[in-house]
């Protein structure tokens, strides 16, 4: 048995945080020339040979990783050892989205994609179901832990049935529901007190009082000029709390994230080969919410400076990480891990990126 570690809007935002921020200044070109260091020091094969990687997702301490697929399995790995630790098989159900609980390493939640839509919370160390979330008709699009230390035990989810659900993980019932009019995805700001839904439908993004949610309706935004025809994959906030990241397949856009005004575009990718499945996203943020780091159809990784988007503009890559030949790991799904100092790429295989040079 594996043992893991334990350990127009009717209200107004709230001013920005006062406790200690990550300082705004602009990385230096060193911080740059770290990340275009990076290369896969490891790729593993744990999933059915050219089966689609559907997600990829760190445990809150940047210790493990795990990975879904259409081979209905769930990868497990340690980041720091960088190996495989063992493979969880969900043949009757599928799996996608799968997220660590944040209560335990040992814990995880995943989206059904086969016989229902059920959420299933796992334990890792057994394989054994400890709690069904019923509640979506259709295929979950977004899986959210809560990181607040008042609400470890909730998450939140999104599906093609139109609807976000808050859920507490003692109980198999949702708590709360939001219906809309067509699939949102969904993120949480860095202090839990405001979710970002995106309708990729009407490219409505709204901004949600998590105190007053499902009403607690703060700003919204048109977004169909700026997102055009592409379409949105992702959205999070960066870990100061300054912006919003929209992943798309095209442009990646940079909102303000109290305005909701369009500050950037990211520009540069290479669109990837289309397959018939989901990923979790080809967009990454470094943890200080300073450098955006995507994957592209040609292989490479594209670096910006976020620092230097301004006025709705379109800002090319700062830095480029090209491919190398012996290496064949496709950069659709891109994550940056949240404590050390490395990344992972995903879509048959999976890769753990490290520096190779000072």
């Amino acid at each position: 048995m594996l043992s893991l570690p334990t350990g127009p809007s009717a209200l107004v935002r709230p001013t920005r945080p006062t406790t200690p921020q990550p300082t705004t200044a602009s990385p230096s070109s060193s911080k740059i020339d770290l990340i275009r260091s990076f290369s896969p020091s490891k790729v593993f094969k744990n999933h059915t040979p050219d089966t689609p990687i559907t997600s990829i997702s760190y445990d809150i301490a940047g210790q493990y990783l795990l990975s879904s697929g259409t081979d209905e399995t769930l990868q497990l790995y340690d980041v720091p050892k960088g190996r495989h630790l063992k493979s969880i098989y969900s043949k009757k159900y599928g799996c996608h989205l799968a997220i660590f609980s944040n209560t335990s390493h040992s814990k995880c939640l995943f989206a059904s994609t086969k016989e229902n839509h059920i959420i299933r919370f796992l334990d890792l160390n057994d394989n054994s179901f400890i709690r069904y979330f019923k509640g979506h008709s259709e295929q979950v699009t977004s899986l959210v832990n809560s990181t607040s230390g008042t609400r470890l035990e909730s998450f939140y989810s999104s599906s093609l049935d139109g609807t976000v659900k808050c859920w507490d993980m003692r109980t198999d019932s949702f708590t709360a529901s939001l219906g809309l009019s067509s699939t949102p995805l969904i993120a949480l700001d860095p202090s839990n007190s405001v979710m970002a839904i995106l309708e990729t439908g009407s490219k409505t993004l709204r901004l949600v009082s998590m105190e007053k949610f499902p009403t607690g309706l703060i700003r919204s935004v048109d977004l169909t000029d700026p997102l055009g025809s592409t379409t949105p994959k992702k959205l999070e906030f960066t870990n100061d709390n300054k912006y919003i990241v929209i992943n798309t397949d095209g442009d990646h856009l940079v909102l303000d994230s109290f305005s909701l005004q369009v500050t950037g575009l990211l520009t540069g990718q290479v669109p990837f080969t289309p397959r018939s499945y989901p990923d979790s996203g080809n967009l990454t943020v470094t943890p200080n919410g300073k450098i955006a780091i995507a994957g592209s159809g040609n292989g490479e990784l594209l670096i910006w400076d976020l620092s230097m988007v301004s006025n709705g503009e379109k800002l090319t890559p700062t830095g480029r990480i090209l491919p190398k030949m012996e290496a064949k790991v496709i950069p659709r799904m891109v994550l940056f891990n949240p404590q050390y100092e490395m990344l992972t790429t995903a879509d048959t295989e999976v890769g753990f990126w490290v520096r190779t040079s000072n």
